[in-house]
Order: structure tokens, then sequence, then C-alpha cells
């Protein structure tokens, strides 16, 4: 037999196991529970939401082929990106402007400046010279004359003069290009007057060529009689044209200010939409930072239910609350409750002393009485079967073992004691397989769990000491965000700034042109070119990274639902799991082993030859007395009758049939042994409730029920003819129910006939009784009263000294009972084992974290690349304008 030391051994050890388990729990609890400090009022997605699924940002996804999985690495996600239109896109126009950003860097340059100095040198020596040209080809068209006609002025003249100075204005499109053209027409001679055409050049004034416009003043001639008529008359005198030129001079710089403040207008649009697509960067930030907290927090919490016992109060264990803790105090459960059921052995049958066996006496003196009592027992109960339907479960139970005693008589008795000593060897021999096997197990089992979790535990302390994932996360995307803020700082103040700017424009207290402010447009556009590569270089990476993350949901979905297989899958669990989703991750043959060594403990060939030899009589003789209390307390429990059975056969609803053969006679409810019998009273109650409403109720012995018309009381006198029954019985509607009523009636009338009348005969046992007793006096149901009082007690105490071989049999029963409690235990805890450790739950859990991750991270990822991308865009032109109008005032201020 084995040693209880070995086993509490191995007790000790589970302790151990859950101390790394609460060890373990403890490690990512105090690591990852810092992401669960923000979700205590958020809850997880359920398995309906499948926003990943449903979102339109799916077309991000589907640059994957299934080569790229054959062999998964960094070249296979090079690939994905490499076929993603949005990445490549992104990452050509990185390149190309990181290229033209830095180039244009030489624009602010003294260098360049210098350069650009030149350049506007050499534009006005060549205004200069076309001057000149304009000037002598004037003089040359008044020499010619008019006789040469207007074509000749023409050519000469504008052709030379004033073509160079409008033609150039109008043909670069500036505002300085026509200003200059006009000014110098008009400074080096183009006083005369611009006609509307060659026929009548000569008539129309100054005033019409100024109105008609450049186009139509460069296509008219200018005549030589109106130029010396103009020099002559005097006709633009000074002090009548300067009015006028002021008027000009003020329409010009209206309509300049006009547009610079449209121009400014614009780029503060564009600087509201940057802070705007900046915020929404920041807002999507933090739904994506919250999306991995949660996600990681998720993670962690279903790996601590695995861990640990979450649900040691819930009376019911599901597969949610199922962990490893669970299943090791199941072990110990287990080994416990084997351990109980072998002190019970010892102690009933003295296992551990050899020569140890009940001890018999005198069986013939009692045999007789026995004989007798089993008819006095048989004949009342046919009494009571005959005429009442009922019967009495554990005198029956007596007579049956009265039977078997007098069936086997004298002489197996000295049969008996051979009898015992092969059971004890037979249940020792048990145990000790029994021990082997259970320690067999263990020693396997738990010594490789203790190693297993003591390696995770080190591993597990030695990645959160070396990575510390909670700091870094924590670090990074507050550096992030800070980083974000900070970048997007000098928008908010070049917003306000150009606010400002264009509200003192419109004040009139600064001017368009030589302000400092302009100046710093250069500096913007350098910024906004810096912050274009910065924020679209996160964005291409953050978009790589979710279209990674996307495909990997788009793959994993599709795995999920056994729509997908890849060889790295092959003869996994993930694999049986998603072919089996109903089948268990744990072998059902798990405790095969010891429940065969169980199995194997067979006692029905015992217990058969005790019977048979009836040799049970005074093995516990000095004892019967002190136990007789738990074997006879419930003599007097009558029971309807089951078999031949006239009115329960009539029955046609199976639950009032059952339910009768439950029912007592006492109104109390009775519990003996393993069985409940309901009292009178409260099966009364539930027949009501059945078959009337509050107003209409059955009663049993119950004198106030007369008096009340709706309601009827059953006594010993009572019958289904009575009027008032049949009204009662006449309220339902269904001749099922009605005949039902009528049979279960019945029966109660039988029962309260039991409890009045005259039944049991005793003469056969004491021929000083002539008269037949009434069930409490044949079988008291007051203990006091029972003992002292009650025949049947007193002649099974004084003949059979608590039926001797019923006791025996009860212990060899005990001992098959506890072997069989303890393999329904572990049946039952290798089934729940099973039933809670199917792949059903896997592939959910699975589904979960996977749904979570891709709704609460994936999605949230790509949003926020697409407003990095979105905000570098917009940052891209004003990197364009900006430098269009710092170059714009630089070639105006040279």
């Amino acid at each position: 037999m084995g040693d209880n030391y070995e086993l509490g051994i191995y007790i000790k050890k589970t302790e151990l196991i859950k101390e790394q388990l609460n060890k373990l729990n403890h490690i990512i609890g105090s690591e990852f529970g810092y992401f669960c400090s923000g979700n205590k009022n958020e809850t997880f997605p359920s398995n309906d939401s499948n926003k990943f699924s449903k979102s339109i940002l799916n077309i991000f996804y589907t640059s994957w082929r299934m080569e790229d999985f054959s062999k998964f690495n960094l070249r296979s996600v090079m690939n994905i990106l490499k076929r993603n239109q949005y990445v490549v896109t992104c990452v050509y126009f990185l390149a190309i402007f990181t290229c033209v950003y830095f180039s244009t860097l030489f624009l602010y340059t003294k260098c360049f400046r210098r350069i650009l100095k030149i350049f506007a040198c050499r534009i006005c020596k060549k205004e200069d010279e076309g001057e000149v040209r304009k000037e002598s080809g004037m003089e040359y068209g008044v020499g010619n004359g008019i006789g040469n006609g207007v074509g000749n002025g023409i050519g000469n003249g504008i052709g030379n003069g004033v073509g160079n100075g409008i033609g150039n204005g109008v043909e670069n499109g500036t505002g300085n290009g026509v200003e200059n053209g006009i000014g110098n027409g008009v400074e080096n001679g183009v006083e005369n007057r611009i006609g509307n055409g060659v026929g009548n050049g000569v008539e129309n004034g100054i005033e019409n060529g100024v109105e008609n416009g450049i186009g139509n003043g460069v296509g008219n001639g200018i005549g030589n009689e109106a130029l010396n008529e103009e020099r002559h008359e005097g006709r633009y005198e000074h002090g009548r044209e300067k009015p006028r030129d002021e008027k000009k001079d003020g329409i010009k710089n209206l309509k300049k200010r006009m547009s610079s403040i449209i121009s400014y207008s614009f780029l503060c649009i564009l600087l509201c939409f940057l802070v705007f697509l900046g915020s929404w960067f920041i807002y999507r930030f933090l739904k994506t930072k919250n999306g991995i907290h949660m996600n990681i927090c998720s993670v962690s919490k279903s790996i601590e239910n695995v861990l640990v016992d979450r649900c040691s109060n819930n009376a019911k264990v599901d597969e949610v609350c199922y962990s490893v803790e669970t299943i090791l105090n199941e072990v110990v459960i287990i080994v416990e409750k084997y351990q109980n059921v072998k002190d019970q052995i010892r102690q009933d049958i003295h296992l551990d002393e050899e020569n140890s066996i009940p001890f018999f006496s005198d069986y013939i003196k009692f045999f007789n009485n026995i004989k007798r009592l089993r008819t006095n027992i048989h004949n009342n109960n046919k009494a009571l079967e005959e005429g009442y339907y009922h019967s009495y479960p554990v005198l029956m139970r007596i007579k049956e073992v009265l039977d078997s005693i007098i069936t086997q008589g004298d002489g197996y008795l000295q049969n008996t004691q051979m009898t015992i000593k092969h059971g004890k060897n037979v249940i020792k021999a048990a145990i000790t397989n029994v021990d082997m096997s259970i320690e067999q197990s263990l020693k396997e089992n738990i010594d490789k769990i203790t190693t297993k979790f003591e390696l995770v535990n080190k591993s597990v302390y030695d990645i959160t000491r070396k990575y510390k994932i909670k700091d870094n996360i924590r670090k990074y995307t507050l550096t992030l965000l800070i980083a974000k803020f900070i970048l997007l700082l000098p928008p908010v103040l070049i917003l306000i700034g150009l606010f400002l700017f264009i509200f003192y424009l419109i004040k009139g207290n600064i001017s368009n042109s030589n302000h400092f402010f302009l100046d710093l447009f250069g500096v913007f556009s350098a910024y906004f070119g810096f912050l274009t590569i910065v924020t679209l270089l996160m964005g291409t990476v953050i978009l790589s990274v979710s279209i990674i993350g996307g495909t990997t949901c788009v793959i994993s979905e599709r795995v999920l639902k056994n729509e997908l297989n890849f060889e790295v899958f092959t003869d996994t669990l993930l694999e049986y799991c998603l072919k089996n989703k109903k089948s268990s991750i744990i072998e059902e043959n798990l405790a095969t082993n010891i429940l065969n060594k169980i199995n194997s403990f067979d006692i029905n060939e015992i217990e058969n030859r005790i019977m048979e030899y009836g040799t049970f009589f005074t093995r516990i003789k000095q004892t019967f007395n002190k136990n007789t209390s738990s074997f006879l307390d419930y003599l007097w429990v009558i029971v309807v009758k089951k078999d031949n059975n006239q009115y329960l056969d009539n029955i046609k609803l199976i639950s009032l049939k059952k339910s009768l053969l439950v029912t007592g006679v006492t109104r109390d409810n009775v519990r003996f042994g393993v069985w409940s019998l309901w009292g009178i009273n409260e099966y009364i109650s539930h027949l009501n409730r059945y078959f009337f409403n509050d107003n209409y109720a059955l009663c049993f012995e119950d004198t106030t029920c007369e008096k009340n018309i709706n309601k009827y009381n059953i006594c010993y006198k009572s019958s289904i003819n009575d009027l008032k029954y049949i009204n009662l019985r006449n309220k339902l509607n269904n001749d099922v129910l009605k005949n039902d009523l009528d049979n279960v009636v019945n029966i109660f009338i039988k029962k309260a006939k039991i409890l009045k009348e005259k039944i049991f005969d005793l003469s056969d046992l004491d021929n000083t009784v002539t008269k037949k007793i009434g069930w409490d006096e044949y079988t008291p149901k007051d203990k006091d009263k029972a003992q002292s009082s009650s025949i049947i007690r007193k002649y099974l105490v004084n003949s059979v000294d608590s039926i001797n071989f019923a006791d025996i049999l009860n212990i060899f029963a005990k001992i098959k009972n506890g072997f069989n409690s303890l393999k329904e235990l572990i049946i039952t805890t290798v089934e729940s084992l099973i039933k809670n450790m199917s792949c059903n739950r896997v592939v959910n859990e699975l589904n979960r974290i996977r749904q979570n991750y891709c709704d609460q991270v994936v999605l949230n990822a790509t949003l926020l690349s697409i407003s990095l991308i979105a905000f570098s865009t917009i940052s891209f032109l004003l990197w364009y304008f900006f430098l269009f109008c710092w170059l714009y005032y630089q070639l105006k201020a040279i």
C-alpha cells in the first residue's frame, strides 16, 4: 500500500506550482497592469462588432500574395510593401521632395542672392538699351512725317521704343513688368497719344490710349504732327497731370494690397487646415494609443485568466474561468479524496491488522425470530400495497435482507471468515495499485509542470527587465506626442503672425513690401519643407506598419475560418483546433491508467459471497445499538407503490406520476440517505399551483377548507364523487387533467386512510397482541417512541443486533462507494478539463485577440498614417507657396 507521505509531497509540489503561477501573474500584472489602468470603464468589443472586416480601409491591405507566406521573413515584408501603391507613392514622393527640398536650400544662400542681383542687373541694362532704341525710333518716326503713313511710325517708333517697354512687361505677365513698361514709356516720350487703330492714331489723345489698355496702345501708330503739337503746345502740363497720376498710383496700390491680402488669406486657410490636421493627428494618436493599451490589457487579462483562478467564488466554473490553478486545485481535491477513502477503509475493516475480523456469535438463536419478522413484514406490507397502494421501502429492504439471511442459513457461517480475509487482501491490492498509478502520474506531470513554469517565470522576468515594455511604450508614445506638439507649435505661431500682418496691412499701418515679416517667408518655407519630410516619413513608416498589421489581420481571419492553411501550421495544435473546433486539446485518455486501476477493484463477488454465507450477524454486534438509529430511523416511511398501482398507472402526466412516487404520508418533507421525499403539504401546494389558480385549491386533513366553497378537503372519508370535489374538478378544461386529478385525489384518500385506520397485524410476533394497530404504532415516527414501543424495532434489535450482515455489507459497499466516488470525481474532473480546455475556446480566444488588435490598433494606426500624410501634403503646399512668395519679394526688392 502506498504511503500517504508520498502523496503529501506532491500536494506540496502543487502548492509550489501555484506559487509560481501567482508569481508569474504578479509579474504580468505589474508590467502590463499599467495598460489596464485607463480602461477600467472601457468595454472590450464583442465578437459581433467586426469593424475591420467592414472597414473601407481594407483597400490598403490587398498587396499580399500567397508566396509571401511560404517563408515569411523581411524580404516578404518588403515585397508586400513594394506592391502597395500607397506606400510606393509616398516613398517616391518623399525621395523626390527630399532632393528638391535640399536643392532649394541653395536659394537661401548669399551666393544665390549675388546671382540674382547679377541677373537683375542684366535685365536693367536690356531695359535701358530698349529705352534708347525707343527714343531713336520715335524721332525717326517724326522725321519721316505722316506722309509715309502710320504703319511706318509704328514700325520705327513703337517697334523700337514703346514695344520694348510695354511688350516686355506684358510678356513677363507680372505687375512689375507692366509698371516698368508703362513707366518707361511715359518717361521716355510716351507722352504721345496712343490711338485706337492705325487709321486714327493721330486723332486720339493719351487719355484714350491709357483707357483702352496697353494692348491697344501697342497696336496704334504715333504721328509726327501729333508729337510736334504736343511738344509745342505743352498740352501735358505738370500741374494738370499730377492729380491724375496720384489717382492712378492709389488704384494700383489698392490692387496690390488686395492681391496681397487674398494671397495671405489663402496661406491662412492652409495653415488653419494644417492645424486642424495636426489636431486630428493628436486625436487619432490618442485613439491608437488607447487601442494598443486596450489590446495589451486584453491579452494580459487572457493570460492571467489562463494562469490563475478568477472564479473561485462562483459555484459553476465555465471555460472562461478555467485555469491552470483550477486544474491544480482539482488535482489536490482528487488526491485528498483518495487519502480520505484510504483512511476510511483502514478504519472500517482494520486493513493494517491481518487477523482482525468481525466476531461471530450465536446465530441459530435468532434465526427463527428473523423468519417470523420477515413473514410479518411481508404480510403487513402486502396488506398495505393491496389495500392502500402504498409500500414500506425501508421495511421491504429489511425484508429482503432477512430473506437473504434466511436463505443462506447456518451452513455459510464458517465460510464468512475466509471471505472477509480475501476481501481485505483484494482491497489492499487495489489500493496499492491505485497508489502506484497516482504517484506515477503525479511524478511525470507535476515535476514537468514545475520545471516549465520556473523557466517561464525566469523568461518573462528577464524579458520584462530587459525590454521594459511598459516604460518604453509609455516613453515613446509620450515622446512622439510631445514631438508632434513641438512641430505643430510653429505653424500656430506663424498663423497668428500672419493674421496680425493681414490686420495691420488692412489698416495701412505697414506697407506691402520691404517688411521684416516678409523676409521670414524663407524661414517658413524651409520649416514647412522640413516638416513635410518629417511627417511624411513618419506617416510612411506608420502606414507600412499598419499595412503589414492589416495583412496579418486579413490572413489570420481567413486562417481562423479555416479558409487558408500554411505549412507552418501543419501538425500543430492550431491546425487541429481549426479542423476540430468541438474537440478538446486534452487527450481523453488522460486518466485512463488510474481509472483502469480503480475499475480493477471489484468486490461484487465478495459481497455476493458474504450475502450467500450470511455471516454478518455477529461482526459488529457490540456496536449494533449505537448504529441502529441511522438504519432504522426511517422505518415509518411509506411511499406510493410503483407497480400494479391502478391509480398511478392511469395518470397520464409523467412528471405528476414521478412526483407521486416520492411523496410520503407525512406533512413534512423527508430526506434520508440520498433520497428526498416530498411532504403532503408541499406536494399539495405544487399541485394547486399546477391545476388551479389562486381562488381554488385542494387541502389535506384541513377542516378550515371545508367552509370554503372554492376548496376541497381530502380526508379518509372523501370520494371523487363528492359534489364539492366535482365542482372544483369541473374548473379544469382538460379531460386529461381531470382524469389525472381524480387519480391523485384517490391516492391521497388512501394516504388519509393509512393515517387513520388500523391496518397492521402483530399476532405472529406477539401472541398477546390480538388487535390490529395503526401506522404510528407499527412504525412510530418519533425516535424515542420507536425505540421504546416499536415491536418491529424490538425484534430487529433483539434478533439480529442491527442485522449484522447488512452492516458488513454496508462496509464493503461503503468501500466500493468510496472508490466509485473517487472514480466519478476523476471522470468529472477530466470531463470538465476536456470541456473547458476545448479547441473552441482556443479559436474564440484567438479570434477575440485578433479582433481587438485589428479593430483597435490596425485601423487606428491606418487612420493615424492617413492624418500624417494629409498633414504632410498641406505642409508641402505651404512650403511651395511660402517659397514662391519669398522669391517674389526677393526679386521685387532687387
